[in-house]
């Protein structure tokens, strides 16, 4: 990633921090609603497991990538507690 890069998605993080913090302080009536939402968005656990599974039926030779040759851990594929 260049430099450039990692500036831009910086200011994009200050940007979405300082936003999520200005709906939270704001406690006006409607950004009730919206802070649920982002709690919800940002809480929510997503399994890409089919995903993969559906990509490795279309494209037999996906070996090359981390995640479908197995060789990094993801959180999605520890069993449920």
């Amino acid at each position: 990633m260049s430099w450039a890069a990692f500036a831009r998605n910086g200011l994009v993080a200050v940007i979405l921090l300082l936003l999520v913090a200005t709906v939270e302080e704001a406690d006006l009536p409607f950004t009730h609603g919206v802070e649920e939402y982002l709690v919800f968005v940002l809480t929510t656990e997503f399994d890409y497991g089919p995903w993969l599974a559906y990509l490795e039926e279309r494209l037999p030779d996906l070996s090359w990538l981390p995640v479908l040759g197995g060789s990094l851990n993801s959180p999605a594929d520890d069993p449920p507690r």
